[in-house]
């Protein structure tokens, strides 16, 4: 997971995507024949919410692979559905080591929290020319992802593994959370993707309302860390936009705003 995120290509048309995908294949492959062909594992049997996830997740590969008896450019549509499969059979594998050794489950969010936080101060460096000018993309700041719409959105889908490392682990790891959230709250606002935005506020307010419903001891004290959330989000506006209120950026994110 953390090499996936900072793959790129210089060589390939598709940079950062498809040698990722590259990689992900490869590394899906190793991972069946050792731990299902050598170690033998059995496969765990999942829950019905997650059989329901991997039906809809099928239903839709289906659906696009009878789209393409109608579509003109069917060629890209393969690229599309196979590397759709490639997710779905990453979530299978995510989902099996979950069950067979739940102990080890923080570890993913510890290393996603590291990632979200490494591709931020990239991105915000980037964005202001200190750094990773040279990394191939367009429009600013773009990070690994090669455009910042692709960057605003790997980061908003980053945000739900911070937040539960801020919430769930020690002390520590609590500050590097917190810095994690902080540094994607700032790349989001400077992705100006409207779609990440609302990704961001549905994270916040969906946590809000499973908390509310499933754990009612944390209710007061996760309702009074939305509403801090809601400040910080604030105040990070404020000084990115308050200190040059007629910016590209200034008037970029009062527009879609």
């Amino acid at each position: 997971l953390f090499i996936f995120s900072f793959i790129y290509s210089t060589l390939a048309i598709d940079v950062a995507m498809a040698p990722r995908n590259i990689f992900l294949s490869g590394f899906i492959l190793l991972f069946v024949l050792y731990f299902f062909a050598w170690r033998k594992r059995v496969v765990a049997t999942p829950s019905l919410l997650i059989k329901l996830i991997f039906l809809t997740g099928g239903a839709f590969a289906v659906w696009n692979l009878l789209g393409l008896f109608s579509a003109i450019n069917y060629h890209e549509g393969y690229y599309e559905i196979s590397r759709h499969l490639l997710h779905l059979i990453l979530f299978f594998i995510v989902i099996q080591a979950v069950i067979q050794e739940p102990g080890k489950l923080k570890s993913i969010f510890y290393v996603l929290t590291i990632v979200a936080l490494l591709h931020s101060l990239v991105g915000i460096l980037q964005f202001y020319e200190l750094a990773f000018t040279q990394l191939p993309g367009n429009y600013k700041p773009y990070g690994f992802m090669t455009n910042r719409n692709l960057f605003g959105s790997a980061q908003a889908l980053l945000l739900p593994f911070a937040i539960y490392i801020f919430y769930a682990a020690s002390r520590t790891w609590k500050i590097i959370a917190a810095f994690s959230i902080s540094s994607i709250f700032v790349s989001l606002i400077l992705s100006l993707t409207r779609a990440s935005w609302l990704s961001g506020i549905a994270i916040i307010l969906g946590a809000a309302i499973l908390v509310l419903i499933f754990v009612p001891t944390m209710r007061k004290k996760w309702m009074l860390g939305t509403v801090a959330t809601a400040v910080v989000i604030a105040l990070i506006a404020a000084i990115l936009i308050l200190p040059n209120k007629e910016s590209e950026l200034a008037s970029s994110v009062k527009e879609r705003a």
